[in-house]
């Protein structure tokens, strides 16, 4: 590497000025560590803190931290609005740890956090207008540390932190840089988002830590035993693991024909649907499609219960929306307003659940709950980004105008 200093440092900084150009503050934050382990794991570097004097130790490390709470609170205002709605994520699934230290259980991080958020919305006072401003319908807890201690309870979120620590203490242990700069950046980054979904740096950290392990005090034939016995069980479980898989993957593969066909097709998409429903497992995308389907071609039984089974694993306004509109198409008025405002309750910037809310009081003439939802269209019509805010604004100002 050594005799390739400069197109080092071309490839360097093309990938710096890709890491801001992508505006990713969790994605400049690693790189800064990564950048900060190389440096100070350089003889030159290193020598030098070792023979600096207290005095100037202590510049240093006051240098540091002000570098440190200026570039902080530079990178909060660069996103405010992004990072004042991770922060209500994380006051809101704090507080579903306590209440449930158990865990709800992985692969439900969805499902029960926007509950959460519903409830605190719906039940409280205590939220502010920025925290309804920003909150949106949420899939991953931005914090992998919170979300591992949502889905596997607290036992969950220290298994994530011994990861970490493990990865850590063996990198030292080796004297492995490479090594422990992805381990610490992986830490430090967890904090600020779920790494877990993404997949190249994960992989990344993985591939790093199967090559820095720590050496087992097994010996002989203890350790040929264990290492076959390994092999084995992995073996078994990746084969019925895989059969299943196969199954559901083949099953996901078929939701683009069914799309396709939708337009034009209905029963042919249908049959198929129909055909790959007991393999899907707990792909909510497939039951809302097929839910879709079903509603348009007047089966709104099966659709009802293909969007219950989807909200087994899932709050996705798409869902409650489906939903209550086949309630109100079979004159379910009640359950349809109570899915519209589910919605509203969950998302207070939404603008479409409103709508819907307006027109079911206007039609029934319930001049309290129309005037109330129409003036919070109106109110929250000035902040979103919603396409049709102008339409939903006109629309509750005429009520109000014809309704003083």
């Amino acid at each position: 590497m050594k005799k390739r200093k400069i197109l080092n440092f071309t490839i360097s900084i093309f990938l710096i000025s890709a890491l801001f150009l992508l505006k990713c503050r969790t994605a400049i934050i690693g790189a800064g560590i990564i950048i900060t382990v190389f440096m100070l794991s350089g003889k030159n570097i290193h020598n030098h803190i070792l023979k600096s004097s207290k005095k100037s130790l202590s510049i240093i490390i006051i240098g540091t931290i002000c570098l440190l709470t200026v570039s902080g609170y530079h990178l909060y205002t660069f996103k405010k609005d992004s990072a004042d709605g991770r922060i209500l994520i994380w006051k809101i699934a704090t507080e579903m740890i306590f209440e449930k230290p158990g865990g709800y259980g992985y692969g439900l991080f969805d499902k029960n956090y926007n509950i959460a958020q519903e409830e605190y919305f719906s039940s409280t006072e205590i939220s502010t207008f920025e925290e309804k401003k920003n909150a949106r319908h949420i899939i991953t807890g931005y914090n992998n540390y919170i979300e591992q201690s949502i889905e596997g309870g607290i036992t969950g979120g220290l298994f994530m932190l011994s990861f970490y620590a493990l990865f850590i203490l063996t990198a030292l242990r080796n004297k492995d840089i490479p090594a422990l700069s992805i381990a610490i950046s992986s830490a430090v980054m967890s904090v600020f988002y779920s790494l877990t979904y993404t997949l190249p740096i994960w992989s990344i950290l993985i591939s790093y830590y199967a090559m820095t392990p720590e050496r087992m005090s097994l010996a002989g034939k203890k350790e040929n035993a264990f290492r076959y016995f390994a092999i084995v069980l992995i073996g078994i479980t990746s084969c019925f693991w895989g059969i299943f898989q196969c199954r559901a993957f083949y099953a996901q593969a078929q939701i683009k024909e069914i799309v396709r066909l939708s337009n034009h097709e209905k029963e042919k998409a249908l049959k198929i649907a129909a055909e790959y429903s007991p393999y899907i497992s707990t792909d909510w995308t497939y039951r809302r499609i097929y839910a879709r389907l079903l509603t348009d071609t007047g089966a709104y039984d099966n659709a009802l219960e293909q969007g219950k089974i989807a909200l087994r694993y899932t709050e996705h306004p798409s869902i409650h929306f489906l939903i209550a509109e086949i309630y109100y198409k079979t004159g379910d008025k009640r359950n349809a307003e109570k899915h519209w405002k589910r919605i509203s309750d969950m998302i207070p910037s939404d603008l479409r659940s409103r709508s819907c809310l307006l027109d079911l009081y206007i039609n029934d003439d319930k001049q309290a709950q129309m005037k109330k939802t129409a003036s919070e269209i109106i109110v929250i019509s000035t902040f979103s980004k919603d396409k049709k805010r102008n339409i939903y604004r006109l629309k509750a100002m005429k009520c109000l105008k014809e309704n003083p």
